[in-house]
């Protein structure tokens, strides 16, 4: 491939990457706090679920309800925020799986 190609490939691409090192430079350390917080506490707790539904124990059942019917919760709002096809997916998918 010419250099020529490979820098028109790379320019076509440059106003994404742009955008995306930007908003994650701005990202607030506050938010970046809260967002570690939460995926730790929801790591932590999805491990205590996947043992116990490996050691079949009955508790492990409730708490799968308990994880899916949040996130239920959490695609409504994102599908009142906006609609489209993969949000309307994933909504039926977690409705299924409840």
């Amino acid at each position: 491939m010419s250099s020529f190609s490979q820098s028109y490939i790379l320019e076509s691409k440059f106003d994404i990457i742009e955008w995306l090192v930007n908003k994650i430079i701005n990202i607030k350390r506050q938010t970046l706090q809260f967002s570690g917080i939460v995926s730790g506490i929801y790591a932590f707790v999805t491990v205590i679920e996947a043992i116990g539904l490996w050691y079949e124990k009955s508790w492990a059942k409730f708490l799968v309800l308990g994880l899916v019917g949040i996130s239920i919760v959490l695609e409504i709002f994102e599908l009142f925020k906006s609609f489209n096809f993969l949000k309307i997916v994933v909504f039926l998918t977690y409705l299924a799986v409840f």
